[in-house]
């Protein structure tokens, strides 16, 4: 019986907690090729430092990325103010972001 078989559920009644041995550790890091990664990287913390860093770079362009997407669209809307139909939207819009208070006193 392989590690993954002790798994499927065959019948309603839940099987009996079992503790993994040294080999079903061993086969269920080499099937998620987890095994591969930490040889390549050398150990466990450095994979989760790699990967904590790497969100925050990740989460700081998207912040910049956003930033700089929202600038560039009210800049283009602005320029839409001269449009027939668009310019009153675009000119409404634009005069609510500009007296927009998020302090409320």
């Amino acid at each position: 019986m392989s590690f993954f078989d002790r798994f499927k559920r065959t019948k309603t009644e839940p099987d009996e907690p079992r503790e993994l041995t040294a080999n079903d550790l061993e086969e269920l890091l080499n099937r998620t090729g987890l095994k591969r990664t930490l040889q390549v990287t050398g150990s466990a913390p450095r994979v989760l430092w790699r990967n904590f860093t790497n969100g925050i770079v990740w989460g700081m362009g998207y912040f910049l990325g956003l930033t700089v997407g929202v600038a560039l669209l009210l800049w283009m809307m602005r320029s839409f103010v001269d449009f027939p139909l668009i310019g009153e939207y675009a000119e409404k819009l634009i005069e609510i972001i500009d007296n927009y208070n998020p302090v409320s006193s």
